[in-house]
């Protein structure tokens, strides 16, 4: 299963300096270990500016495209 298009387009060097998530759950929810959460498709989307269509493999995480109260 391929990554989550978040990772290939920053390091989770980068990705846990702007969330706060730690380099293990970031790199537990890039192979698939950790399952993905909307909080965490949020936080991200937050602090990266960037809707979660662009960052996740949302069909894959069979999650909502986004969150009704964030439109």
């Amino acid at each position: 299963m391929p990554g989550h298009p978040m990772f290939e387009m920053y390091t989770r060097s980068y990705l846990h300096r702007v969330t706060g998530f730690s380099l293990p759950h970031l790199s537990r929810v890039n192979t698939g270990k950790q399952r993905l959460t909307r909080s965490f498709i949020d936080r991200c989307c937050l602090a990266l500016s960037r809707p979660a269509e662009e960052l996740f493999l949302l069909n894959a995480a069979s999650l909502p495209a986004s969150n009704p109260k964030h439109n």
